[in-house]
C-alpha cells in the first residue's frame, strides 16, 4: 500500500470511528496498538478499544483482555483480563473462551477450576468446528502448550491449526511451519515446515520470514497463547 492510500485508509478508518462504528473503533485501536500507518501508542488504542467495546463490540472487549493479561498499554492485572476476557464469551468471541479456559487451569485471576477450565474448552471447540478461523488458531496453540488440566496433544494441535491454516490465517500457517519443523515430533517434515514458513511469510508474517531463513538451525518456537 502505498504512502498516499495508507494515509487514506488510516483518515477513513478514523473518520468512520469519531462516527461512531464500533469496528472502525476497534480497528483504528489495533492500529495504535500496533503502530500501523500512524505512530504506536498505547493510549490511544486503549481509548478506542474502551468506546468500541461499550458498544457490544466482542472483539474490542477481547483486546481489552490480552492488554491486561499481557500488560499492553496497561499494567498486568489477571483480574481485569478475565473481566473482559468473560464480557467477550458472553458476546460470543471464541478465542475468548480460550483465554477463560487457560486462566481457569491456572488460576489467573480466579480461583482454578478444571471445570470451568473445560466449560470454556468446550465453547470454543464447538466455535472451531463451526469454522471460526481464529479460535482454531488459539486451540492449535494451548494444545501445544503443557497444561495439568487439557494435557499437550500436539495431533489436536496440528488438526486445528492445519484448518485455519488452509483458510490462510498466517499465525496458524507460522505455527504450523514451526511444528513440522521440530524434529521431536513423528511427522517431522522439512518440506511441509517450508511450505507452510513460505505460505505465511506470503500472507505477511514477519516472524516466519526468520523462521524460514533458519529452518533447520532453529530450536522449535514457543506457541503463542
Amino acid at each position: 500500500m502505498c504512502a498516499q492510500s495508507a494515509e487514506d485508509y488510516f483518515e477513513k478508518i478514523e473518520s468512520l470511528a469519531e462516527d461512531g462504528n464500533a469496528a472502525a473503533q476497534c480497528g483504528l485501536g489495533t492500529m495504535y496498538i500496533n503502530g500501523t500507518f500512524v505512530d504506536k501508542d498505547e493510549d490511544k488504542a486503549m481509548e478506542w478499544f474502551l468506546r468500541a467495546s461499550g458498544q457490544g463490540s466482542a472483539e474490542a472487549a477481547s483486546k481489552l483482555g490480552i492488554a491486561y493479561y499481557c500488560g499492553i498499554g496497561t499494567e498486568i492485572d489477571y483480574g481485569e483480563a478475565f473481566r473482559w476476557f468473560s464480557l467477550a464469551s458472553d458476546r460470543g468471541h471464541g478465542p475468548s473462551d480460550i483465554y477463560l479456559a487457560w486462566m481457569y487451569a491456572n488460576g489467573q485471576g480466579t480461583q482454578r477450576n478444571a471445570a470451568g477450565a473445560m466449560f470454556h474448552l468446550f465453547r470454543a471447540l464447538e466455535a472451531a468446528d463451526s469454522g471460526d478461523v481464529s479460535t482454531q488458531t488459539h486451540l492449535g496453540h494451548i494444545y501445544m502448550m503443557e497444561n495439568d488440566v487439557f494435557g499437550r496433544d500436539v495431533e489436536k494441535a496440528s488438526c486445528y491449526l492445519t484448518l485455519a491454516a488452509l483458510q490462510e490465517d498466517p499465525d496458524a500457517q507460522y505455527s504450523l511451519g514451526t511444528l513440522y519443523a521440530d524434529g521431536s515430533w513423528e511427522r517431522h517434515s522439512i518440506h511441509k515446515a517450508r511450505m507452510w514458513l513460505g505460505r505465511a511469510v506470503s500472507n505477511g508474517c514477519k516472524e516466519a520470514e526468520h523462521a524460514l531463513a533458519t529452518l533447520g538451525h532453529r530450536t522449535p518456537a514457543t506457541p503463542r497463547l
